[in-house]
């Protein structure tokens, strides 16, 4: 029955997700988006990577070993945007915001390898594939996140008439 509310429950979560970030995106005055816009990276990386974890997770439902790893993934998204939270809410300013994702961005990646290399051989697969995922997305984060294109692409999803 879980699974089945999951069906609705995910594609609103992932919907308000998007929602939100268009909405602060929209609401930014020029100045502050030309500062902070490539800053929406982060949201959006998180909410691809859930979406990728939980759509593996429905493609194996049927292999629960599989499906339960891919269903664990969906919580490693979290772990970037608590960390960068918990670090700049609670911690001394660090040098550069660019850290504040970064050690976000470590912490998943080593979640995941450790899962990968100390859990279970049944299925544990699912672990690399997500590790590889996420690689991915820091190495493309790193690449563009603060580039012309990267504030292109958010400044035409700002204008689109959403929210």
């Amino acid at each position: 029955m879980l699974g089945r509310v999951s069906f609705v429950v995910v594609p609103l979560i992932v919907l308000v997700a998007l929602s939100v970030v268009h909405l602060r995106a929209a609401t930014m005055s020029h100045a502050n988006f030309a500062a902070e816009g490539h800053s929406f990276y982060l949201p959006l990386r998180s909410t691809v990577l859930f979406t990728v974890a939980y759509g593996l997770a429905m493609f194996h439902r049927r292999r629960t070993p599989l499906h339960a790893r891919y269903m664990a993934c969906t919580a490693v998204a979290l772990i970037d945007p608590v960390t960068a939270r918990l670090i700049g809410f609670n911690l001394p300013p660090l040098p550069a915001d660019f850290w504040y994702p970064v050690i976000g961005f470590a912490l998943s990646d080593l979640a995941l390898l450790a899962l990968w290399v100390r859990g279970a051989p049944n299925g544990r697969r699912a672990f690399a594939v997500m590790l590889a995922w996420y690689v991915a997305f820091d190495l493309v984060g790193v690449a563009v996140w603060q580039s012309p294109l990267w504030r292109a692409a958010v400044g035409w999803y700002r204008a689109l008439p959403l929210t």
